[in-house]
């Protein structure tokens, strides 16, 4: 098996590459790289330069990353989460109290449900206008973190399990797809970043998979 570096073009010694985890680190230049895409046609990866007008931060350096999409960067998106949430909610809380004063257990358990479903729309809205999502990542772990004033919300996965960098679809809006940047570890795909346009996504993408040295 003989690994060239993507990066310096340096050969990879043998035991820089731990098969088990099916990884390897090149020495010249520190590169860490999935031994699968060092194998194959794939391992070409295709980057592009910042979008000058971008605000998200992305930081790479040796075996760490962090990218950071500010708040604000979404708010046609919460807009219309507002705009739907404050329906929502005005239409669910109206039969939600109507049955609670009624004393009718069934409907009030029923209509909960769409007070739920109301509640987390308004926090979709609140997100869209104050959010700030970062993924953090080295070579044990990526971690991605969404953070609403003091609550946050984290998703890790193993660095050497992630085998593809995507363009996904996170949700759909007026029945069209939206899409963000999904990181795929066996059945699960970790998404975010529906608030990117098209070419701030596309430079995100290439250079996580740059990083991660993994295709798409």
């Amino acid at each position: 098996m003989n690994l060239v570096c993507k990066t310096c073009n340096a050969t990879i010694a043998p035991g820089d590459a731990n098969v088990t985890e099916g990884v390897c680190t090149c020495r010249q230049c520190g590169g860490f790289f999935k031994i699968a895409a060092l194998l194959t046609d794939d391992a070409v990866i295709t980057r592009i330069a910042k979008p000058a007008y971008t605000p998200v931060g992305f930081f790479s350096e040796g075996d760490s990353l962090s990218l950071i999409i500010p708040r604000g960067r979404n708010r046609g998106t919460a807009f219309f989460f507002l705009f739907f949430a404050l329906f929502w909610n005005a239409l669910s809380w109206t039969m939600f109290t109507v049955a609670l004063f009624q004393g009718e257990l069934f409907p009030v358990l029923f209509l909960l449900i769409f007070v739920t479903v109301g509640i987390g729309l308004a926090l979709a809205a609140l997100y869209g206008f104050f959010g700030e999502f970062s993924l953090l990542a080295d070579r044990s772990a990526c971690r991605a973190v969404w953070t609403l004033f003091n609550w946050k919300r984290t998703k890790s996965l193993a660095t050497s399990s992630i085998t593809a960098v995507t363009e996904e679809v996170v949700y759909t809006k007026n029945y069209v797809p939206v899409y963000g940047v999904g990181l795929k570890s066996g059945s699960q795909t970790l998404k975010f970043g529906s608030a990117l346009t098209e070419e701030e996504r596309k430079w995100i993408v290439g250079e996580l998979r740059h990083f991660l040295g993994v295709k798409g």
